[in-house]
């Protein structure tokens, strides 16, 4: 029950206005007040006139990535918790979610009782952080977003080294070198 939480925003970051009706609908059952955009631009004209919480976001829109948005808008001492809904979550987009502190990453379609737990996941990281929002620090999202994608995913701890050495390690050949071994694995 989340009624006795007030004072809860999403912004919700859809292009295809079926999904993006969806997830709003969901969302006004979970958290107080909801915004959606449909493209960059519009979110980020959003994010400088509300307060956001946490943000529901696709990847490709119409204008750019959600995920470089996420860029743009997350510095060293705040991060906003971010959830990526992708229809194609390929290898570098969730090395890059992760890199950005995303909490979850899911594929599309998502059902209703998924997009539920999804955004209840969410508002209840929100609440742990809102008190202290020097837990959303970018070790901290980061590690939360590795656990998340590890149970999510089954990364196993040999992935994990890569992934966690990759936000650290300009190019492929430096990441070999770190990991002990061939650059051909790396790749």
């Amino acid at each position: 029950d989340y009624t006795a939480l007030k004072n809860f925003t999403v912004l919700i970051v859809e292009d295809e206005i079926d999904l993006l009706s969806f997830y709003y609908d969901a969302s006004i059952d979970i958290f107080d007040s909801v915004f959606v955009a449909t493209t960059v631009k519009e979110a980020e004209e959003i994010i400088r006139n509300e307060w956001i919480d946490g943000i529901l976001l696709d990847n490709h829109l119409p204008d750019g990535l959600g995920l470089e948005l996420l860029d743009r808008l997350n510095t060293e001492e705040f991060q906003y918790p971010s959830v990526l809904i992708t229809a194609v979550p390929t290898v570098r987009s969730l090395q890059s979610a992760i890199s950005k502190s995303v909490l979850r990453c899911v594929s599309k379609p998502i059902g209703l009782d998924a997009l539920y737990k999804l955004l209840g996941d969410l508002r209840r990281f929100i609440v742990r952080t809102k008190t202290d929002i020097e837990l959303r620090s970018k070790s901290e999202l980061r590690e939360e977003a590795i656990q998340r994608l590890t149970s999510q995913y089954g990364f196993t701890k040999r992935e994990i080294e890569v992934i966690k050495y990759s936000q650290t390690t300009k190019n492929n050949v430096d990441l070999a070198q770190k990991m002990f071994v061939a650059h051909g694995t790396i790749k």
